[in-house]
């Protein structure tokens, strides 16, 4: 689904071109118990990594009516030209990409999404991101585990 206010498009199909987010995926599935969600206690920071300077790890805030950014990988920072850490993303992100987190809460599931960065003059930049839901108790999630790939 293409969305003009998203500025990036939503893709349940989860086809990455980049192989890490695919990586990403099969650790996040090998994590998920018994059809619950994978806390992020249950990932060894040492298997993440290859990952660490693509990754994000946005916190649902108690009110459950926004998020903030708790990690932006060092990647990330240099390719977006910001580091967004301790920022909410209603502070970052249009409302309508905020709504995106909102529906993974209510049915929490992986996504990806893909497009131009539209930030800072780098629509030349292409990426695609894994966004993954976790959750201390398994169900009610709390956090997000991202990747953004940059493809040339």
């Amino acid at each position: 689904m293409q969305s003009a206010a998203l500025d990036f498009i939503v893709d349940g199909s989860l086809s990455f071109q980049s192989p890490l987010p695919l990586e990403l995926l099969t650790l996040w599935r090998g994590k998920c118990r018994e059809g619950l969600l994978p806390r992020r206690s249950d990932f060894d920071w040492t298997e993440l990594s290859p990952h660490f300077g693509q990754l994000c790890v946005v916190e649902v805030m108690p009110s459950r009516e926004d998020l903030r950014y708790r990690l932006i990988g060092s990647r990330i920072v240099e390719v977006v030209g910001r580091d967004m850490t301790g920022r909410l993303v209603s502070e970052t992100l249009p409302p309508a990409a905020l709504a995106v987190y909102f529906e993974l809460m209510d049915s929490p599931r992986p996504l990806r999404t893909h497009g131009r960065l539209h930030w800072r003059g780098k629509n030349f930049i292409r990426h695609e991101t894994l966004l993954l839901p976790l959750a201390e108790d398994g169900r009610t999630v709390d956090q997000f585990l991202l990747e953004m790939a940059f493809l040339s």
